[in-house]
């Protein structure tokens, strides 16, 4: 799972299955908290997706929830929404709105 895309993402930022993150997982734990070129760490990913099932397994197999992007900008923040000053457009063209409380809940 070192192979990266041109944006430095690996197969775990695609994820959208828990089931399948956890057979990447199992073979590659070290890739849990793994940046791409944006800072963006998996569940970073999952929550921008709004996988909530693969951001609770992240956070379940100890992802950090303190990994703050190139933005400083921390898995939680993107939980609860873009703010109009970093964001003014909205969410990043792709992502689908998450289901905030079950993510803030595992976030807090």
């Amino acid at each position: 799972m070192t192979v990266r895309d041109g944006s430095g993402k690996t197969a775990i930022h695609y994820c959208s299955n828990a089931e399948i993150l956890e057979l990447l997982l199992s073979r590659d734990g070290s890739a849990l908290d793994t940046a791409d070129n944006s800072g963006h760490t998996p569940l970073h990913a999952a929550v921008i997706a709004g996988r909530v099932n693969v951001a609770q397994s992240l956070l379940d197999r100890g992802a950090n929830v303190n990994a703050q992007d190139n933005e400083q900008h921390t898995a939680a923040h993107w939980a609860v929404g873009p703010c109009q000053s970093c964001c003014p457009r909205g969410w990043p063209q792709g992502a689908s709105k998450p289901n905030y409380m079950a993510l803030v809940g595992g976030l807090a």
